[in-house]
């Protein structure tokens, strides 16, 4: 979990320069370092897919130049890894992020068949670590899709909402605190956790032998 996304304007940590190519932006994190070894050896990528559904048309220039104007806000959602080891750190990246429409699209929603697009990889050496699908099916669907080791579900809410914010003619709010996840938790008072039991289980259910393969649950 990343939390560089956050609206954290009021922390010293936020960097109040304007946000150049090349630039380091953090180091990266050891609980990021365990995303990207995960994602390099497993057949899941690390990546949060948020889809919205609904009707209307889609104008993919509206989107794109509202997806680059986000970018820009959003520092954190453009970045590329760089060094090794301890050494490790996150670098701005160019402000591009890439919207794809796709038309005449087979799938429902309700799971992966028909989805190949769900299982596209994301950089984090070389970029993109986010990214917008744009799908014509039964209904329209966006689907928002970050890079774990750069953002959390948290940080996705924030982008979504100035995403639709800009489309509506507004401007993005934005954030480019460089805290993470270590800096977070070491702020929040610590409490013991309730024991889980054996009874406990997953909301999408117990797993299926070995398979990494997600499981769909529709609330």
């Amino acid at each position: 979990m990343t939390t560089n996304n956050y609206n954290n304007h009021n922390n010293k940590e936020v960097i109040t320069e304007p946000n150049t190519v090349g630039q380091i932006y953090r180091k990266v994190s050891p609980l990021e370092r365990t995303y990207l070894y995960h994602d390099r050896g497993s057949e899941q990528p690390m990546i949060l897919n948020a889809v919205l559904e609904g009707h209307g048309e889609f104008h993919l220039q509206q989107w794109q130049a509202a997806l680059n104007k986000v970018a820009i806000a959003y520092p954190g959602i453009r970045l590329k890894k760089s060094g090794r080891l301890g050494f490790s750190n996150w670098r701005i990246s160019g402000s591009h992020i890439p919207v794809t429409l796709i038309e005449n699209s087979l799938w429902d929603g309700m799971s992966p068949e028909n989805a190949v697009f769900l299982r596209n990889p994301l950089s984090p050496y070389e970029g993109p670590n986010f990214e917008v699908v744009l799908v014509k099916s039964d209904k329209l669907r966006v689907i928002f899709r970050l890079h774990h080791a750069v953002g959390d579900t948290g940080a996705m809410r924030h982008i979504i909402d100035d995403v639709f914010r800009v489309l509506k003619g507004g401007e993005a709010i934005g954030s480019n605190s460089v805290l993470c996840d270590f800096d977070i938790l070491s702020r929040i008072p610590r409490s013991r956790l309730p024991k889980s039991t054996n009874t406990d289980i997953a909301p999408t259910g117990l797993p299926q032998g070995s398979s990494m393969n997600s499981l769909w649950h529709r609330i």
